[in-house]
């Protein structure tokens, strides 16, 4: 087995389902809350991490992993090449999955329970 490495960037979209309360006059419109929530949503009653969602993931240089670093927060901009990818890269490591060899027959045992559990008509 070769020692070479090479690194993958993969990139996720994290989902949050946010709930918010607003306050109207009786005959104002009910979307008007709507509205207030998309211009100034400054206060939430509650969230709820619904998880990641892999969109892209491909091969990339040691340099392209640091402007990616600095693109996504300026504190990396006097980081190293090697500190970017000693702190910041995920390394081999045992305990690690891979979604390539999870156990699907537990993930469909998983999906089957949460299926026959139901959700709430208002859970999302």
């Amino acid at each position: 087995m070769s020692n070479e490495k090479k690194y993958i960037m993969v990139e996720c979209i994290s989902t949050y389902r946010m709930r918010y309360a607003v306050e109207l006059n009786t005959d104002d419109p009910d979307v008007w809350a709507c509205d207030t929530v998309v211009m100034s949503p400054d206060v939430e009653l509650g969230q709820q991490w619904l998880g990641e969602s892999i969109f892209s993931h491909r091969e990339v240089s040691k340099e392209d992993l640091v402007k990616y670093a600095v693109e996504d927060c300026d504190a990396y901009k006097s980081w190293t090449e090697e500190e970017v990818i000693d702190r910041l890269v995920i390394r081999d490591h045992p305990t690690l999955t891979c979604p390539s060899i999870i156990d699907k027959e537990k993930l469909m045992d998983d999906v089957a329970k949460q299926n026959s559990e139901g959700m709430p008509d208002d859970s999302l």
